[in-house]
């Protein structure tokens, strides 16, 4: 059984600044109030580990706050693990709203009275690897740990194709500052760009709501299915039921056409297409949206040595620095764009057992030195 251990107070020194500060420490320090983060603060609450979620923003969840209103998760109630609550009122074919979700998760941390504290911007993370400490500097003050989780998705800087640069600005916009369909015109169509979920989700609220939708998808239905297993297929590999996802093929049956890969941009400004398709110009378009994901980017770790944060199998090489709900190896699939909320859960609980089992091999590591 893992022992309480009493607070303790570090002195570090800083190099920019040539003096020595005192600050709070934890076992572990997790960094991102989502879904990933909060699970992983309740397992750590469980195994009485002392812990603190630092949170950016003034809420829990924040990033499910920027996604567009009519959001709805493409797996169903089934599909989500969230330990020590109750799930069992929702019927089990429903699929979770943007607003339901971040309900649950400030209901999930007033439940279980996780330690988050808000307005709290991670500025850079240090390590001394002789005595095994994170040193986490934020906007206020500083904190050491012993292990330190990022919970903060995979969802970080917006990347958008090469062509991007030949397009009036006016004309374009990421799916990230996507919200509804209510500012976009309904006599010029809307070409919504990508191969992921999100563009296919866009594409379907946007012809919900009566607007004029041509799909630039590079993939057909299974190539969309083999990108996303995680969502698509069970861990045995069967097919799963009860997706909520539009396919290209059941858009067009929509008549949301699929004109295939947006390739270039000619001088003249016409797109141009993998597939062949009518002539587009730039001028008879209301709005091109670029549902063409993001990059990583974890600019508070350069830091740490400088080096790449993962091995060549997708694990992160620091020990005592661990990633949860974001594509590593814990995934099974580090070239995954992203991961299900499931398998966040499954990367948390993977998390927690390994630092509980180091703190354990630490004390009993402690308890057989001499004492002088």
């Amino acid at each position: 059984m893992l022992q309480r251990t009493p607070i303790k107070i570090y002195d570090i020194y800083n190099s920019h600044t040539h003096f020595h500060r005192r600050c709070q420490h934890y076992n572990t320090i997790i960094i991102g109030s989502g879904h990933s983060g909060l699970i992983t603060s309740y397992l750590l609450r469980q195994k009485k580990i002392r812990h603190v979620v630092l949170e950016k923003n003034k809420k829990v969840g924040s990033s499910w706050y920027d996604l567009p209103d009519d959001f709805v998760l493409a797996m169903p109630i089934t599909d989500i693990i969230m330990p020590g609550f109750d799930l069992g009122h929702f019927k089990k074919d429903h699929h979770l709203t943007r607003d339901e979700m971040i309900a649950l998760l400030n209901q999930y941390t007033v439940q279980n009275a996780l330690p988050v504290q808000y307005d709290t911007l991670i500025t850079a993370i240090q390590q001394n690897a002789e005595k095994n400490i994170f040193y986490v500097t934020t906007s206020q003050g500083q904190y050491s740990a012993n292990n330190v989780v990022i919970c903060t998705g995979p969802l970080h800087e917006p990347s958008y194709p090469h062509c991007v640069k030949k397009i009036n600005r006016a004309l374009w916009m990421h799916s990230a500052d996507y919200k509804n369909a209510d500012s976009f015109p309904i006599h010029l169509p809307i070409v919504v760009v990508g191969s992921g979920i999100s563009a296919l989700m866009i594409a379907y609220q946007l012809k919900k709501s009566e607007r004029q939708v041509i799909l630039a998808c590079g993939y057909n239905d299974d190539q969309v299915k083999e990108q996303n297993k995680h969502l698509f297929y069970t861990a045995d590999g069967l097919e799963k039921e009860n997706v909520k996802v539009y396919l290209p093929s059941q858009l067009e049956k929509m008549q949301i056409p699929n004109y295939g890969k947006l390739e270039d941009v000619t001088e003249e400004g016409y797109l141009q297409f993998s597939k062949e398709s009518l002539p587009l110009h730039m001028n008879d378009i209301g709005k091109l949206i670029f549902a063409t994901g993001y990059t990583q980017n974890f600019p508070f770790l350069q830091r740490l040595h400088g080096k790449s944060l993962l091995s060549q199998e997708g694990m992160p090489w620091i020990p005592g620095l661990h990633f949860a709900g974001i594509p590593t190896a814990y995934t099974g699939n580090r070239y995954a764009k992203t991961v299900t909320l499931n398998q966040g859960s499954l990367d948390a609980a993977q998390i927690v057992s390994l630092i509980e089992n180091t703190a354990i091999m630490q004390q009993q590591e402690s308890a057989m030195r001499p004492k002088l």
